[in-house]
């Protein structure tokens, strides 16, 4: 499942576009390029998608395969590591904006995707678009089309609480459910919650079932972190 990689988002400034790649920062880059065009290549040999549903699918799979395949290998010293992430979070984002705007186009006439109507996890596939796109006006929409959805049970609240938390934390307000980790220069920590105290409650009454505590144990808090290079949308 890929929501096991969704909950941490990092407060980061991109680095400004680097100059020529060492030969091991371009070899890495290349890489991961190889890695996506595997993956686009795979989606042309089997024909233009049979639905919105599908596309939207398709879509996911290559913001997993972009961000599961984003590491650099070891040996890399450690300028050469930051100049190649730094290259490939360009990609990344790339991709973030040219899916968001994709998805714009796909939406349902009423606003957004329903689970009775257009199936569970076409929602939560398309919220994963949302929840890692750059156009922070955009998951501020989603954000409110979701709202009386999840109440009826037509959009997943896990998923409405991990967007309302970071776009909570992305106007620099706490959240609401704990969700978000950040950098804050030396380590990994979860970014200012509301009434922390109450916090598991608040799950539980939106049917989210795994505790802050949990969460906290599956994210990479209290490991150490740098922000000299903190990338856009990092998160899962």
């Amino acid at each position: 499942m890929i929501s096991i990689l969704l909950a941490a988002a990092l407060l980061i400034a991109p680095q400004s576009p680097a100059s020529t790649l060492s030969a091991p920062a371009q070899t890495a880059l290349d890489a991961f390029r190889a890695r996506m065009d595997a993956v686009r290549a795979r989606h042309r040999q089997a024909g233009p998608p049979e639905s919105p549903a599908g596309e939207i699918a398709r879509m996911v799979e290559l913001d997993q395969a972009a961000r599961g395949g984003k590491g650099v290998p070891d040996t890399l010293a450690e300028a050469e590591a930051e100049a190649a992430q730094a290259a490939i979070w360009r990609d990344i984002d790339a991709l973030d904006a040219a899916n968001t705007e994709r998805l714009k186009a796909l939406l349902p006439k009423d606003g957004w995707f329903r689970n009775s109507r257009d199936g569970v996890q076409t929602g939560a596939n398309a919220w994963l678009i949302v929840q890692h796109s750059p156009d922070r006006a955009f998951m501020a929409r989603t954000l409110a089309a979701m709202g009386p959805l999840a109440r009826r049970g037509e959009a997943n609240g896990h998923d409405y609480a991990l967007l309302l938390d970071r776009v909570e934390m992305f106007e620099g307000r706490p959240q609401v459910y704990g969700s978000q980790a950040v950098c804050d220069g030396t380590r990994w920590v979860i970014w200012t919650t509301k009434d922390p105290a109450t916090v598991d409650a608040r799950r539980a009454a939106i049917g989210w079932s795994e505790t802050q505590a949990q969460t906290v144990k599956r994210l990479p808090v209290g490991k150490p972190c740098s922000k000299r290079f903190v990338p856009p949308n990092a998160g899962g």
